[in-house]
C-alpha cells in the first residue's frame, strides 16, 4: 500500500528545498513508497542536505566503475534488515525475514545440526554487523543547481547486467533532466 495521496505526498515534497532537484523518475518512486519508506527516504535526504549523512560510506562511486560519475547514500526500507541477513548468508535479497530465516534453518536441519542454536549464532553473528548493514542507494550526481537525486535502487553487484541497467536508466534521467 502506498503512503496516503499523491497529492500528499508531492505537498509534502514541495516544501522540500531539493524538490526542484529530484528526477521525475525518482518522484514516480517515491510516489509508490509505503508511509514508513518515504519518512525514511526523506529523513535520509533530509540528512544529506544538511550535511550530515545518516550513511556511512556516502559518496561517489569508484572512478573505473560502471557507476562512475555518480555518488549515493543509502536509506533503509522496512525491509532492510531481511536483505541484509540475507545478503550476509547469499540468499536471495527480495525474500521476507522469516523466509529467510526458515531457510537458514533448513539448511542447519540438513547438515544434522541444532537450529536453534544455529540461528542464535547466526543471528548474533548478524546483530554484530548492523552498525555496517545499508540499505537501498539513492543515487544522485552533481548538477548546476546542486546535489540532483536521481532515483532509488537496491544494491546491484559491480559489473552485472543489473548494474549496466542501473547505469543506462542514470543516463537517460540525467539526459532528460538536461532538456528541461
Amino acid at each position: 500500500m502506498v503512503c496516503h495521496s499523491e497529492e500528499f505526498v508531492l505537498s509534502v515534497l514541495q516544501d522540500k528545498s531539493y524538490f526542484n532537484r529530484l528526477s521525475d523518475h525518482l518522484i514516480e518512486q517515491i510516489l509508490g513508497l509505503e508511509c514508513d519508506d518515504f519518512s525514511r527516504l526523506r529523513r535520509a535526504i533530509d540528512a544529506v542536505e544538511a550535511g550530515s549523512p545518516t550513511t556511512r560510506f556516502p559518496g561517489d562511486f569508484r572512478p573505473s566503475g560502471l557507476l562512475a560519475g555518480y555518488g549515493h547514500f543509502h536509506y533503509r526500507k522496512g525491509d532492510w534488515a531481511a536483505t541484509n541477513l540475507a545478503a550476509e548468508f547469499r540468499k536471495p535479497i527480495t525474500q521476507s525475514l522469516d523466509i529467510t530465516v526458515d531457510a537458514l534453518a533448513d539448511k542447519v536441519v540438513a547438515k544434522g545440526g541444532d537450529p536453534d542454536a544455529e540461528l542464535e549464532k547466526l543471528i548474533n553473528k548478524f546483530s554484530r554487523r548492523i552498525g555496517q548493514a545499508s540499505g537501498d542507494w539513492v543515487l544522485y550526481c552533481d548538477g548546476l543547481s546542486g546535489r540532483e537525486y536521481l532515483a532509488i535502487n537496491q544494491h546491484t553487484d559491480p559489473n552485472s547486467d543489473e548494474e549496466r541497467e542501473l547505469r543506462r536508466l542514470l543516463d537517460r534521467i540525467v539526459a532528460g533532466n538536461a532538456q528541461h
